[in-house]
Order: C-alpha cells, then sequence, then structure tokens
C-alpha cells in the first residue's frame, strides 16, 4: 500500500482530472485539473517532485457538478456537468 500524493478534504467527490499539456494555459502547463460532484468545485493542483506544491481553487459552485475534466484535441479545457439538460463549458486562458 501506498499513501496518497493528495487527499480531497470534505465532500469533493472527485468526478474528473486531467493534466494541462498545452502551453495555451501559462503557467499551468503540467498541472492537474480535478472536478468535483457533491463539493461543484474545480481545483488546479501543481505536482512538483512526487508531491502538490500548489492548489488553487478556480470555480465553486459556478457551473453546478461537474462531472468530466478533459482537454480537447483543440487544446482548450472542458467541463461537463451532470444537469438534467447536460452542460459543457469551455475554460478560456485570460492571459
Amino acid at each position: 500500500m501506498v499513501d496518497p500524493v493528495y487527499v480531497f478534504e470534505g465532500r469533493f467527490a472527485p468526478a474528473g482530472l486531467t493534466q494541462v499539456t498545452s502551453d495555451a494555459y501559462g503557467e499551468w502547463e503540467g498541472n492537474l485539473l480535478a472536478g468535483g460532484l457533491s463539493s461543484e468545485k474545480l481545483l488546479r493542483l501543481r505536482i512538483e517532485d512526487g508531491a502538490v506544491a500548489e492548489e488553487e481553487l478556480i470555480l465553486e459552485g459556478e457551473i453546478g457538478r461537474i462531472r468530466e475534466v478533459a482537454q480537447g484535441p483543440d487544446n482548450a479545457i472542458y467541463l461537463l456537468t451532470d444537469d438534467p439538460q447536460g452542460g459543457l463549458y469551455r475554460l478560456t486562458p485570460t492571459h
């Protein structure tokens, strides 16, 4: 058994995880983005030497329960929610 690198606190309920591989997101390249169902959060995790060196809250409640986080073939980051009507969001860099 190996201890986890990171433990999501509270009722995060992780449901989607992707690594940012595009340089379009600047300093986020190489970081992980984790979506949460019950928490309705999107977290950015920077991994360094096998440990989480930085955590940033990107979204909290703005779009609902995040079901999936993925980087598309256009290098954009997409978020899928489990809203009854469905919700697909594109995360756009602000720099």
